[in-house]
């Protein structure tokens, strides 16, 4: 017997960030556990595989070694996107602020590039992190698509997708939009 669930008598209860902070202070979670807030609801996220650990600490070492002291590099940190939801991005390269060593979260305007490693979670990424990200003014996000062997790049933020995306493969490099002058490889992110 299947019961479906009459929306007018009752509501789902959606979550500030707020609401989330206070539920994540009084570690209500298990602690080995990872969890975000989007759109109101409360998310968990899978156990990071090897590989995707692996692209964290590349990704870190090459955007701390090549950006040094230009930058805050954030990993796997809470951003406020808006009132309902604090996703909990890979890598976030943010602007240099003082702030962000003290009790203090990244909002969108302080962010230059977000950067989502995809292992298992492309479909999240693309269908619900990408939209999010634009909707809140992210200008650059970027997905290292490990299956795939790829760099996917979105850009120009409008209307709450991204308006242009670029495949980037290995033997090709780019240049973030919001650190003109530094140069990455393809090659050099992925491997």
């Amino acid at each position: 017997m299947s019961m479906s669930l009459d929306t007018s008598i009752v509501t789902k209860k959606l979550f500030t960030v707020e609401e989330f902070q206070r539920i994540c202070d009084i570690d209500i979670f298990p602690p080995d556990s990872r969890y975000e807030l989007i759109g109101g609801e409360i998310i968990e996220m899978p156990t990071p595989s090897h590989r995707h650990s692996g692209r964290i600490n590349k990704l870190t070492r090459v955007f701390t070694s090549r950006l040094g002291e230009t930058v805050i590099v954030s990993i796997q940190n809470g951003m406020y996107a808006n009132e309902y939801s604090e996703p909990k991005p890979d890598v976030a390269v943010c602007k240099p602020l003082p702030e962000l060593f003290g009790p203090f979260e990244p909002s969108p305007e302080d962010v230059l590039l977000l950067v989502e490693i995809s292992d298992t979670s492309l479909r999240y990424d693309t269908r619900i992190k990408a939209p999010l990200y634009a909707q809140c003014g992210i200008p650059e996000y970027w997905i290292l698509n490990i299956a795939d062997g790829v760099l996917e790049v979105r850009t120009n933020a409008s209307g709450g997708e991204y308006q242009n995306l670029s495949i980037l493969e290995r033997g090709q490099t780019i240049t973030p939009q919001m650190l003109p002058g530094t140069i990455f490889t393809v090659d050099e992110l992925i491997d």
